[in-house]
């Protein structure tokens, strides 16, 4: 889908609701970016707790330079080796709970059109 769309990074996130992190399941990337979203790190819960708040079953949250309409991402982003322009979160959900977030990622400006959103989704 990323080569399709003209896209950079694609990202599988998971919560572990036991241990109360996210972890990075999966990663793929055109370029080399450092290393960033290894497979297996964990992150602290509160980034999960913001998303989950904010995002229901049927929405996708786009961001533009780590910040969309409620989520600000910014600092987070600035400790990446290759840094986002436009990104898109697709959610996941599991018996009305947020599991997973899907992460599609352009190093430079991408306007996401209704048809790239409906077919990542």
């Amino acid at each position: 889908m990323c080569l399709h769309y003209g896209l950079d990074r694609g990202v599988v996130n998971e919560f572990d609701e036991d241990r109360q992190v996210i972890i990075n399941l999966d990663k793929w990337c055109r370029i080399d970016d450092g290393d960033d979203y290894t497979s297996g790190v964990t992150y602290n819960r509160y980034m999960w707790h913001e998303i989950d708040e904010i995002i229901s079953e049927e929405q996708v949250v786009i961001f533009e330079n780590g910040r969309s309409a409620n989520l600000d991402f910014f600092r987070e982003m600035l400790s990446l080796n290759k840094q986002a322009v436009s990104s898109i979160f697709l959610p996941v959900f599991a018996n009305g709970k947020l599991v997973s977030i899907i992460v599609f990622e352009a190093f430079e400006h991408h306007d996401f059109t209704p048809n790239e959103i409906a077919t990542l989704k």
